[in-house]
């Protein structure tokens, strides 16, 4: 009798253990096709959806995982009071269990920043990683003396900014913020109605841990080749590439620790490179690919 009530125990208690540390709370995932693993992380509010067309494109080569994170997109949320670290755990965990030979991790805008963030603390976990438009400090894009202390400071409205605005203010402010970001707004009501979707402190705690967390430094430690893209509204045959030149040293000076990582600029495209120009973004995926 008392060995069965040990045994019992034993068997709660690992339930217990594996439904808190579960990955699927931390993202929802569909496989699609066969071949080399390839990774897709969306950005901030979005679902799998958005790499829809670079599904399509790469189902025939490879194995694809489309991911959408918890609190983005009707996803449950999660409940810790961190999220982005959680996230990035659970995602490091699930590349390991899932990679293969010639593995590839693509993530955007918070997708890409997580792609970085778990690389950087568990290299060669793939062969390659694209971040699409992401940075390991935005905070200091604009203002270059910005450390994660002031972030702290001047982002902490973040954490329940979202959840202060009414249904109205909240849709016309994420309609206004996506279009901005968006060239092709094709996909505009689409990307709006994943947003309204998302949930409120997700939101807000997600993008307050983006503003405040510094990963320049820590990038040094990666070793797997990188390619990063970010998005430019012209040709970039135009005569004049002077402005085009400063974002990209702005963004190289970011990633400058990160020995093999390149920074590309896809043409007639703006945040979401991969719906605004898809051409140009598989052109790119696959010349990196092929080196």
């Amino acid at each position: 009798m008392k060995t069965r009530l040990i045994l019992l125990l034993f068997f709660i208690l690992v339930a217990q253990t594996s439904a808190g540390t579960h990955d699927a709370a931390a993202f929802e995932v569909e496989v699609h096709g066969s071949g080399p693993a390839m990774f897709l992380i969306p950005g901030a509010s979005c679902s799998g959806s958005v790499w829809r067309q670079t599904v399509e494109k790469y189902r025939t080569t490879h194995k694809v995982h489309v991911l959408t994170l918890a609190g983005y997109a009707g996803v449950p949320p999660l409940k810790s009071d961190s999220i982005l670290p959680v996230i990035k755990d659970s995602l490091a965990r699930y590349i390991r269990q899932n990679k293969t030979e010639h593995s590839v991790l693509i993530g955007h805008s918070i997708g890409g920043f997580l792609a970085m963030w778990l690389t950087a603390e568990n290299d060669h976990l793939v062969d390659k990683i694209i971040i699409v438009d992401a940075l390991p400090f935005l905070a200091c894009l604009s203002a270059p003396q910005m450390t994660e202390a002031i972030a702290k400071n001047a982002f902490a409205m973040m954490k329940t900014y979202y959840m202060n605005l009414d249904s109205t203010t909240l849709a016309m402010t994420q309609r206004m913020a996506i279009k901005s970001m968006l060239r092709d707004e094709n996909h505009l009501d689409e990307l709006v109605r994943q947003s309204l979707r998302s949930d409120r402190r997700t939101l807000g705690m997600t993008m307050y841990e983006l503003m405040t967390t510094d990963l320049r430094e820590k990038i040094a430690a990666i070793e797997t080749p990188g390619l990063v893209l970010t998005g430019w509204p012209e040709q970039l045959n135009s005569a004049d590439n002077t402005k085009l030149e400063v974002k990209l040293n702005s963004y190289r000076q970011q990633y400058a620790l990160w020995e093999k990582a390149r920074v590309v600029a896809v043409g007639r495209s703006s945040h979401f490179i991969m719906l605004d120009n898809p051409a140009g973004f598989f052109a790119a995926v696959d010349a990196f690919l092929a080196q």
